[in-house]
This record gives structure tokens, sequence and C-alpha cells, in this order.
């Protein structure tokens, strides 16, 4: 049974104190570590192009930090993309892709004589920002070494976005319950890949950080808080200049906010000089972003059929439904590497149970309007990859996946706890144990992911027996710092997310400071 706050215990309580700096350092610190040690573990734990796409980005990011920026759009890869001259060493035998049967030491080395090549990328037309963040090393370290700087360097990108998130949430918004949406949106699958070398990583967590912010500077009854909306205009900023797909999810989370925002909010915003300033701001990245993708052709998919196919759209819809919602779901959570690590249901189950929680108690201690709020934002989430696998289903097959919506679904577990928080009522003692139980669920499903995909990429599954060996710790292929330290990493990273939680700074909700 749940026990709520009543009016006279309320009116009993002094006015809540501020933070402690020491609070909020040891709360910043955990986040960043949390995030960040899983994220290094994944990119530890990964061999040579063992993410989805990696060589594609890894050659794009070469090409961009020698200088070759906007290159000529061409068909470099299968009808889309463009050529970037770079290190032949980036260019490798992906042999385990898609046969999980077989170990990465299957992949053999190439030379190290610091030769270049004309290589093809599907990634050649994306915006050049995230990629000039990563790239000088594999320009400079076209080797594992080089490798691995250049995801640490995306890894700790990404982690900024969620510590600054958390911070948001402890000291600025003091909506606690947020923090299980952080938890909830930031699923395993993230996680590896921000891991790897792809700006959809970073771009996943700077919309968990532009998320956190929104909805609170948005939904509170208090003046413009600055701090929020600084962070909502540079993780905004970042999200809509990573990738083609960028700003149609600023839009829709701007959209969907402001529409549910009310009049008298709406005012006090319009009103606001700085908000002004912050949208001047970032209309000028969108624009530019706009720009480049129309000029670029950065949104522009080559076909993957050898001839076209001829369902109807009728036919397409239904598939999509009866077949592909399965996989967008599960593709949130976590099919690893090449999608070709599916975890057991159980796994999945235990991460839907966490998210229907955390769904369905903001239904239920929401009011109306917040219910229309959840709703539109998780549909406006699934409209994405259904019209876009019903459009494209002729043409390119259907090649949607969950982790491509996360930037948007990552709102509705944001606004879910925002609601909770606001709405619930809850005791800090009830807050603090229903936090540490979604944390005790979905912290072991971060670690079990990752020994799982360890297993693929050392000994291979599928085969017969399934595996070889339950034992992460063995294998024909070995990550770089030996597969000890990659777990060490994965246990320090998950250890600090559980101090996180535990440290959390929860207090009564009526006694909010202003």
């Amino acid at each position: 049974m749940v026990t709520t706050l009543t009016s006279a215990e309320t009116i009993a309580e002094p006015a809540a104190a501020p933070l402690s700096r020491r609070t909020l350092r040891l709360v910043t610190v955990l986040s960043f570590l949390s995030f960040f040690l899983m994220g290094a573990a994944w990119a530890a734990a990964t061999p040579w192009s063992g993410a989805p796409d990696e060589t594609a980005h890894m050659v794009r990011a070469a090409g961009v930090v020698a200088g070759q920026i906007a290159p000529e759009p061409t068909k470099a890869q299968n009808g889309t993309g463009a050529v970037q001259r770079v290190p032949a060493a980036l260019e490798r035998d992906t042999c385990f892709a898609f046969h999980p049967h077989k170990s990465a030491a299957c992949q053999p080395t190439p030379p190290q004589d610091g030769k270049l090549a004309d290589y093809g990328t599907a990634a050649g037309r994306y915006q050049p920002t995230y990629y000039a963040l990563v790239g000088l090393p594999l320009l400079l370290s076209p080797d594992y070494t080089g490798l691995l700087i250049a995801r640490l360097i995306g890894v700790a990108v990404a982690a900024a976005f969620l510590a600054a998130a958390v911070r948001s949430i402890v000291a600025w918004s003091r909506r606690w319950f947020m923090l299980a949406g952080v938890l909830v949106a930031t699923t395993p699958m993230a996680v590896e890949i921000i891991g790897s070398i792809n700006p959809n990583g970073v771009e996943i967590a700077a919309a968990v950080a532009m998320w956190a912010a929104l909805i609170p500077l948005v939904r509170s009854d208090g003046p413009v808080d600055r701090r929020l909306l600084a962070l909502f205009a540079i993780s905004a900023a970042a999200v809509a200049s990573f990738r083609p797909s960028g700003p149609v999810f600023v839009v829709m989370a701007v959209a969907v906010v402001l529409a549910t925002a009310g009049g008298a909010r709406l005012m006090r915003l319009v009103r606001d000089r700085m908000v002004w300033l912050a949208t001047a701001a970032l209309g000028v990245v969108g624009l530019a972003s706009g720009i480049w993708i129309l000029v670029m052709k950065a949104n522009e998919l080559g076909g993957t059929r050898a001839t076209p196919g001829t369902l109807t759209t009728r036919e397409s819809l239904q598939i999509v439904l009866v077949d592909r919602l399965g996989f967008y779901f599960e593709s949130m959570v976590g099919q690893f590497a090449w999608l070709d690590v599916r975890m057991p249901g159980t796994y999945y189950a235990l991460w839907y149970a966490v998210t229907g929680f955390l769904a369905i108690t903001a239904l239920v201690v929401g009011r109306r309007a917040d219910r229309w709020r959840l709703t539109l934002v998780v549909a406006a989430s699934f409209v994405l990859p259904v019209v876009g696998d019903v459009l494209s289903a002729n043409t390119l097959g259907m090649i949607m996946q969950g982790r491509y919506v996360l930037p948007a679904a990552a709102g509705a577990a944001l606004l879910a706890g925002h609601i909770i928080s606001e709405r619930g009522g809850f005791r800090p003692a009830t807050t603090r144990s229903m936090l540490g139980w979604i944390a005790a669920i979905v912290v072991p499903l971060h670690l079990i992911g990752l020994g799982w995909t360890m297993i693929r990429y050392q000994q291979g599954i599928g085969g017969k027996p399934v595996v070889a060996s339950l034992n992460p710790f063995v294998g024909d292929w070995m990550p770089s710092i030996g597969p000890i330290g990659v777990v060490l990493l994965a246990v320090a990273g998950a250890a600090a997310l559980v101090g996180l939680v535990r440290v959390m700074p929860v207090e009564d909700p009526e006694l909010r400071t202003a």
C-alpha cells in the first residue's frame, strides 16, 4: 500500500534546504562515472567494426578530420554516401557480422604501412559535427589503440550529456523520479552504441539531456530557469547536428511539449528575453543542419533490394504491425553486435516490466492532460519507424530499428518520471525504494547484455551447442585490455550507478524550494 502526504503533514514541515555543494558534486561525479565506465566497457569489449555500421562511420570520421568535410555526394555504398580518402587500415573484413557462430578471431589485421585508399561510406553525407570530435585518433593511428581512444572520446561526450541530465534533475527541476526515466531511456542498446563509433549513441545521450531540461522548463509554474534553458539549447543543438534525423526529433519534442503547456506558461516563455536568444541560437544551428541535409542529400538512402518489391501499403502496414513492432521494442533494449545477438525472452520482459511500471504509474497518478501528453509522446515515437518501414518496404526494405527512435522515446520515459514526481505525492522513503528497485533490475541487465555479447565476440554463439562456454573470460578472440579489464570497468560503472541512486537526495514533494 502506497502512503501519500496529507495537507496537514505538509504544513507541519519546514521548507527544504538547498542541496549542498558536496551532494551535487557527488551526484555529478557518480553519474558521469557510471555512464562513462559502462560505455568504456563496451568500447573495450567490441572488436573492430563489431557494432552496426561502425566501419562506415570510422571512414567518415577519418575523412572529416583529414579535411574532406563535404565530399561530393555519390552512390558510393548501397546507392548512397560519398567517397573518403583515409588510411587503408581502416577497412577490414567483418567476417563475423551476421554470423553469430563465428568469433571475431576470423578477422585479419591489415598492415600498418600508412597507405591511403579511397573508400565509399554510406555515412559520407552525414553532418560532420560528431565525426570531428572522434576522428583524429583514427586518422593518426588506424589500429586498435586509435579506435579505442576514438570510442572513449564519444563515450565521454555522451556521459557528459547524461550526467548533465541527472544534475539538472537533482539541482534544478528537483523532480526526483525523472531519474527513473534516465535509467529506462539509457538502455543497454544505447550504451553499446555509445561505446562504438556511431553518432546515434551521442545523439541518444544528448536527447536524454534535452528532454530532462525541456519538460520541467515548460511544465514549471515559476520563473524561467536559465540553467534548464541553457541545457536544453545546448543538448537540442547537439541532437539537431549529429544525424539527419536530429532536426526532426528536436521539432517533435518542442512541438509536443509546447502544445500541452497551457496559455499562461506559454506567455511567460514568450515574454522572456533569454528564451528568444536561446531560440535564435538553436534556430541557426537547426537551419544550418537543414541546409546541410538538403545540399548533401544526407537523408537519401540507397536501395538495398535487387528488384523493387510489390507490397501494397496495406500489406506493408500489416507486416509492420504483426511482425515488426516486437523488433522495434527489442532493438531499443538490446539486439547487440550486428543485430545477431538476441537475448532470451526474460531479458526483454524484465526491461518491459520496469518501463511498464513507469508508464502505468504515471497514467494512474497523472491528470487527464498528463495522460494525453504521455500518450502523444509515445505515439509520436512509434509513428516514425512504422511510417518509415511502410514507405520504404518496396525499395529499401524494412530497415528501421528501435535505437533510431530512442531520442524520441526517451521523452516518454522522462515525461512519465516527471508526472510521477509532480502528481504522485510519494514519501521520500517510497520514492527512494521505487528508484532502488528499478536500479536493481536494470543494472544487472546491463551487465548480462555485455557479458553475453562478450561470449559472442570471443567464442561465437548459435552453433551446437549454442555456446561453447558461458565463461566470458575465455575465447579465440580477446579484447585489447583483456576480458577481466572489461568486466572490471562494467562492474565499476554499475556500482557507481547504484551508488548514484542510493545518494539521490530525495525530499518531500510539497517541500521543494522555488
